[in-house]
């Protein structure tokens, strides 16, 4: 899929449950839609993942694609 001459997508996952405080995860856990709108809004944890810093930031888009939790 795609243009023949670009390199494959990466893939990122996510995981709302380590960017936000473990009692505020625990009252949205059950609310899919709610979890799956949760990237767009701010992190309350470092994580590697910023919807905001990714499409605002000073930084390019391929950068994110080598972030891990470790990172920070």
């Amino acid at each position: 899929a795609g243009h023949e001459d670009a390199p494959q997508a990466t893939l990122a996952f996510i995981r709302v449950k380590r960017m936000m405080a473990p009692e505020r995860y625990n009252r949205i856990k059950r609310d899919f839609l709610r979890v799956h709108r949760q990237y767009v809004l701010g992190s309350e944890a470092k994580s590697n993942f910023d919807f905001t810093l990714m499409t605002a930031g000073p930084l390019p888009a391929a950068r994110f694609a080598s972030f891990t939790p470790e990172s920070f």
